[in-house]
């Protein structure tokens, strides 16, 4: 079909015309419409041989026939029918639009994971110290806290949303090196 076609690389397209006309898709200097994905669902679309015009064509325009053809053609449905065929299957299967909606968000299960060490970290850095702790053993349980608290936010981080908690973790990088300077100055 394009063996008589003079292809242009610089250009990305042929420098000589579809020699099928518009039987061979709009534009006439691209490769012809897909006809695996590009279908005519409504049959607006007909195509005859010129020996289906009757024996007039040799009196009248040999060219009528084909322009009415295109004139028909500018109203045809072609197109790829697989979103269409998606649609249909999520709103009919229940089962795949759980497939569908799991597969763009993750697994329940690693959803859960993500969640229930969030919830670790969350309760690790928000816990309140015991009772009655001197200065020194309440900066030592302070730095403790802060340090686990860093390092699960980090591993957190770096686990599921890498940057999320940058800022939080260089604030608490900053509490603890001043917590670990007020307890080598202070405490024994």
């Amino acid at each position: 079909y394009n063996r008589h076609r003079y292809y242009s690389p610089g250009l990305g397209r042929y420098i000589t015309q579809d020699p099928a006309g518009l039987e061979g898709g709009w534009n006439l200097y691209a490769y012809p419409l897909n006809p695996v994905t590009d279908t005519d669902p409504l049959g607006l679309w007909q195509e005859g041989s010129i020996e289906q015009a009757g024996p007039s064509w040799f009196i009248a325009d040999p060219m009528e026939k084909y322009r009415q053809q295109a004139a028909i053609d500018l109203t045809k449905w072609w197109h790829d029918t697989a979103p269409q065929r998606d649609l249909f299957l999520l709103t009919q299967c229940p089962e795949a639009r759980m497939i569908m909606l799991a597969a763009m968000n993750g697994s329940t299960s690693s959803t859960n994971a993500r969640q229930s060490e969030y919830e670790a970290y969350k309760n690790r850095c928000n816990q309140s110290p015991p009772p009655n702790l001197d200065f020194c053993s309440l900066a030592k349980w302070k730095l403790s806290r802060n340090k686990d608290c860093r390092d699960m936010r980090q591993s957190w981080d770096n686990k599921w949303l890498p940057g999320r908690h940058a800022k939080n973790i260089a604030e608490l990088d900053v509490g603890i090196n001043k917590l670990a300077k007020t307890i080598a100055d202070k405490c024994p």
